[in-house]
């Protein structure tokens, strides 16, 4: 099940010198947009305390190009999960045209070691709800 994140245009300040969206300031939106998938399945800034989730590893594929003031979307999708990690997939557009793909790994944490843990059953049936 794919979630439609949020739009936004690329501003002035994330373009290089082509006039080109700057490859370090992708991962800005996306990492956002993790954000509001992980506050779907209950992972977000409330739940944090005791336990939490890391991201362990991310994956930029820059497919077109995008300039200044372009309108960006972003889509994002549960991917796959197991009881410790969660996959999600994160597609930006402009307009009909796949800008860029993000990957993401998440692993859910105990703060308080800190060490991987399970996640509770009621994340993982929120997780397998909306896994694509």
């Amino acid at each position: 099940m794919s979630i439609k994140i949020h739009s936004f245009s690329v501003p002035a300040q994330w373009c290089d010198y082509n006039e080109h969206f700057s490859d370090c300031y992708y991962l800005i939106p996306f990492s956002s947009s993790l954000d509001i998938v992980l506050d779907s399945v209950g992972l977000g800034k409330m739940y944090r305390g005791d336990f939490s989730t890391y991201t362990v590893e991310s994956h930029i594929r820059y497919l077109r190009e995008a300039k200044e003031g372009d309108a960006i979307e972003i889509i994002a999708s549960i991917k796959d999960a197991d009881k410790k990690r969660l996959y999600t997939h994160h597609i930006m557009r402009h307009g009909d045209e796949i800008v860029a793909t993000c990957d993401f790994i998440c692993l859910h944490v105990d703060t308080r070691l800190p060490k991987a843990a399970l996640f509770p059953v009621a994340i993982l049936d929120n997780i397998q709800r909306l896994k694509s």
